[in-house]
């Protein structure tokens, strides 16, 4: 599910979706002002986002992640889609932060 929910950010209903399920305008704003800052569109970006970190990050964000999920009652996959993004979005307000573009994250 989590794979799937991945492999089709890059389409813009399913990543408007997804951020809409997370019921965070804060995270949302913080998304959609980089976005528009880079001059990508909204699903580009999360999809961007999320390969990033598929591709960048270590050992212990994983294992939160994977925390996160275990704990989660309610959607286990957008418990992780929301980590992720909080996780990388303090990086989006710097100046060097960069999104990994190209196809769906695997």
């Amino acid at each position: 599910m989590f794979g799937e929910l991945i492999s089709r950010l890059d389409q813009p209903e399913v990543a408007a979706a997804a951020l809409a399920a997370l019921d965070d305008e804060e995270l949302t704003l913080t998304i959609e002002r980089y976005a528009e800052a880079n001059k990508i569109g909204l699903a580009e970006c999360v999809a961007g986002i999320v390969r990033s970190f598929v591709d960048q990050a270590d050992d212990e964000p994983w294992m939160q992640l994977v925390g996160i999920m275990a704990r989660s009652s309610e959607d286990p996959t957008i418990a992780a889609f929301g980590a992720i993004l909080r996780y990388c979005a303090r990086d989006l307000q710097s100046d060097t932060y960069t999104i990994v573009k190209g196809g769906p994250a695997s």
